[in-house]
């Protein structure tokens, strides 16, 4: 390709960030790319790619095959797995149902960029709904936010009550529950909701640092429990897991 990088949705150079647990063969890779005119980031940690698919409005994604990249891709939403080019000498196979892009080390930078000409946008993708719960008015303002900023379509509520009748208006994907509110709170939400329905996830975020209370939402039907103050990336990562597994459910 010798009329300069792919451009992205904007008209701009297509923006990657290349993942590789190898500093040195990321880079190498990232210099060759932007020799041809792409935006390049390097990561070299998968934490820190929680949260990649806001930094990706028009870019892609290159990972190496390794079974820690097989896991953290299984658990994105399928328009940031169509941004993804998986680079590995490993069993790229099993890559296969993930709707990436695959090639070689051996393969030229011209059939890299190949590839990245397939890599499909998410600008025509639904935008994920979230329900956020909370009684406390700043922190439904900092989890919306938060999530608004990686694309998500976020509704909120003040309490169970209040969620009820959001989701007799629009079905969430993901619910965000605290536990401690007024008029219904989120263990009697809980119980009420899963007779009502089981299509969406809900995933408990609490300030009571319990394990009993914890363990009661579980068995109540929410998937997992995160305590105050948040984790932000790893809610991110509790939301998409819950997706893909509904997403797949669904097929």
């Amino acid at each position: 390709m010798t009329g300069g990088a792919l451009p992205g949705a904007t008209g701009e150079p297509m923006r990657l960030l290349i993942y590789a647990p190898q500093p040195l063969l990321a880079r190498l890779l990232a210099e060759s790319l932007a020799a041809r005119g792409y935006h390049t980031q390097v990561e070299t940690d998968l934490t820190a790619l929680a949260a990649a698919d806001e930094r990706l409005p028009a870019g892609a994604l290159l990972l190496t095959s390794s079974d820690a990249a097989h896991i953290w891709l299984s658990a994105q939403p399928p328009a940031l797995r169509r941004k993804c080019l998986v680079l590995g000498d490993g069993d790229l196979d099993r890559f296969a149902d993930l709707d990436c892009r695959l090639v070689s080390p051996a393969d030229s930078l011209e059939r890299i960029e190949t590839e990245l000409r397939h890599l499909a946008p998410a600008e025509s993708e639904p935008r994920q709904k979230l329900l956020i719960v909370d009684d406390d008015p700043d922190t439904r303002a900092t989890i919306r936010e938060y999530f608004q900023a990686l694309g998500y379509d976020c509704r909120s509520a003040a309490n169970g009550a209040e969620a009820l009748a959001r989701i007799r208006e629009e079905t969430p994907q993901v619910i965000l529950l605290d536990l401690n509110m007024p008029e219904l709170g989120g263990l009697d939400f809980l119980k009420m909701v899963r007779r009502l329905d089981s299509s969406f996830g809900i995933v408990v975020v609490t300030a009571l640092h319990d394990p009993r209370v914890a363990a009661r939402a579980v068995a109540a039907g929410a998937f997992d429990v995160i305590e105050k103050p948040i984790n932000f990336q790893h809610l991110a990562y509790l939301v998409r897991i819950q997706i893909s597994y509904r997403e797949m459910r669904a097929r």
